[in-house]
């Protein structure tokens, strides 16, 4: 428990750090939102909140297919804490599975069965992201246009 402390204590501060090293593009980021139509942010801003709020439920599916129990509103926190750190620490993209794990064994679940949900997402990602990639591909080879 005292190093997971340590661990969020230091990542605490790199983020602080990260944040005040690009304080001129965060001005700029606000500049471009204030001459932005409100409408439009707010909509990317919902729509946000919905893809996360899909991806949660796609955690959520995977731990019932290995029977851990979870619900979406206690994933939805865990999901936007991974997204920071796949960001903040990138372990070739595991890093925030290991909150779900970790998650799932604070609420007294098997973490053995929640690594494998964990994987089942991540081979969800890559299979769905495997079949947009030859959707193209085969497109670009039936327009002519793909190039070795």
């Amino acid at each position: 428990m005292k190093n997971w402390r340590r661990i969020f204590w230091l990542l605490g501060v790199v983020f602080i750090w990260l944040v005040l090293s690009r304080l001129t593009e965060l001005e700029k980021l606000l500049n471009v939102l204030e001459k932005g139509r409100w409408q439009w942010v707010a909509a990317a801003g919902v729509l946000q909140l919905v893809y996360y709020t899909i991806y949660s439920a796609i955690y959520k599916t995977a731990f019932d297919t290995v029977e851990v129990k979870s619900r979406l509103r206690e994933l939805i926190p865990v999901t936007f804490a991974s997204v920071f750190m796949y960001v903040a620490a990138p372990l070739a993209g595991t890093s925030g599975s290991i909150l779900f794990v970790d998650d799932a064994r604070r609420r007294g679940e098997s973490p053995g069965r929640a690594a494998a949900g964990t994987l089942l997402v991540l081979a969800a990602d890559y299979g769905a992201f495997f079949l947009i990639l030859m959707a193209g591909l085969i497109h670009l080879f039936l327009a002519h246009d793909l190039k070795t």
